[in-house]
């Protein structure tokens, strides 16, 4: 199924309607215009659930192959412009079926199309990919040969990092093919994931990492991290 994108695109409030008909709402709506949702299915963390039950059908269709809805309706064939089902501030939506992500090298001028990709530490001279989606940077991964004495021979995953709208949709893992394409063949290839962070952890853990011991702390303000390796040949998606 194909990645779609939910931009809100307009938002609405019909405040003579909700005085006369409406009971007192704590949090009508949470949303802002300009947000940006992704999904291959499932409910975005963060989108009600009168907005999904709305626009699940259409990213349903549209994420399995449909287009054209309506008879061809929407100048991109490939999307739908829907409003959400509240009729005292309705929230329109531009829903987008988009190509796989773009898996690609780092390059200069991309230091400025960042955004909201907290990647601000970048250096030319480093080795990284970044994830495009929908003509967006969404994520990157920056790796180099292992700087620990213990591990000559390894390549290391220096950082990774996908916008939370992006995660869950299978962007990690492609970054993480694309690095150990470059880091491999080697003796193997290790991370170091902060101790307190699980989601980190069992990232890792599901790509084949294992916690070998070692640990340390690489910025006192973001804790101890765990030194976890890598260092098998099975079920890799390409021939070394």
């Amino acid at each position: 199924m194909k990645i779609c994108r939910l931009s809100v695109m307009r938002m609405a409030n019909y405040a003579d309607l909700s005085a006369q008909y409406e009971n007192p709402q704590p949090h009508p709506c949470d949303l802002t215009q300009g947000q940006v949702f992704y999904t291959r299915g499932r409910q975005p963390a963060g989108l009600c659930d009168s907005a999904w039950a709305t626009l699940s059908p259409f990213v349903m269709a549209l994420g399995n192959g449909a287009a054209g809805l309506y008879d061809g309706w929407m100048k991109d064939p490939a999307s739908a412009m829907v409003s959400c089902n509240d009729g005292f501030r309705p929230v329109s939506f531009l829903v987008e079926a988009l190509e796989e992500p773009l898996i690609r090298p780092l390059e200069p001028e991309d230091a400025d199309r960042m955004g909201d990709v907290p990647f601000a530490a970048w250096q030319p001279q480093e080795m990284a990919f970044v994830a495009e989606l929908g003509e967006k940077i969404v994520g990157f991964c920056v790796y180099r040969p292992s700087r620990d004495e213990d591990r000559k021979g390894f390549g290391e995953i220096d950082s990774i990092y996908i916008l939370k709208r992006a995660q869950g949709l299978g962007i990690g893992k492609r970054l993480l093919d694309a690095a150990f394409r470059e880091l491999l063949p080697g003796l193997g290839v290790t991370v170091w994931a902060p101790k307190e962070n699980p989601s980190a952890i069992g990232f890792f853990e599901n790509y084949g990492f294992q916690a070998d011991g070692a640990e340390k702390v690489l910025h006192p303000e973001k804790g101890a991290a765990i030194r976890m390796v890598w260092n098998s040949r099975e079920d890799l998606p390409w021939p070394i």
